[in-house]
């Protein structure tokens, strides 16, 4: 589905992780974003982003070199929307990101790889990470190195299961969850969910 057309962005403040190439930060852009600051970890990605914000005029947005688990609320303020797209399967400790995102922002939009019997795969050992004295259950995945440009920056990754992941969310504040599609491509091993969240 189109992520950045799951709410209306007319006017608002978009923070966004993992910006990649600025794809989806152009599309924030042509929704009516009035300012987007847009975060990418790795510095080849971040001139590509560079590059796209001046081809296009991209004038309501700012790209910015930092790791997402830097991105708080004292170093960053706050924001109507934060669109996390392909970058929380990424991390190790993905709770920390959403419990950081939940004093930033009212509403995030999220689309990760979740756990499942084949996702990341069959033979992935099972793990539990805790925020707050929860426990949420998933499996490790191992990242690909800063060779791989669609890797994580740690060697290892966590993955919880969707039904974790909904509770690992509600849990950092955002009481409303609506899971929009959960996307799965033929001999695709790996489950993927979109979903809206807000706090109120």
């Amino acid at each position: 589905p189109d992520l950045a057309g799951a709410i209306d962005l007319a006017g608002k403040a978009v923070l966004e992780l993992g910006a990649l190439e600025g794809g989806n930060t152009l599309l924030l852009a042509q929704k009516g974003a009035s300012r987007i600051v847009a975060v990418e970890a790795r510095v080849d990605s971040y001139v590509k982003c560079c590059v796209i914000k001046n081809l296009y005029k991209l004038g309501p947005a700012d790209f910015v070199l930092d790791d997402v688990r830097n991105v708080t609320l004292d170093r960053y303020g706050t924001f109507d929307v934060a669109l996390v797209a392909g970058i929380l399967y990424h991390l190790r400790d993905p709770e920390v990101v959403l419990a950081n995102l939940a004093r930033m922002a009212e509403t995030i939009i999220v689309a990760t790889h979740v756990a499942g019997e084949t996702s990341p795969s069959a033979h992935a050992p099972e793990i539990e990470v805790e925020m707050h004295g929860r426990k949420y259950r998933g499996k490790e995945y191992r990242e690909g190195g800063l060779a791989d440009p669609h890797s994580g920056l740690e060697s290892a990754s966590f993955w919880p299961y969707e039904a974790d992941l909904l509770d690992m969310i509600r849990d950092s504040g955002f009481g409303r969850v609506v899971v929009l599609d959960r996307p799965r491509r033929e001999r695709d091993p790996y489950e993927l969910v979109y979903l809206v969240a807000s706090q109120h």
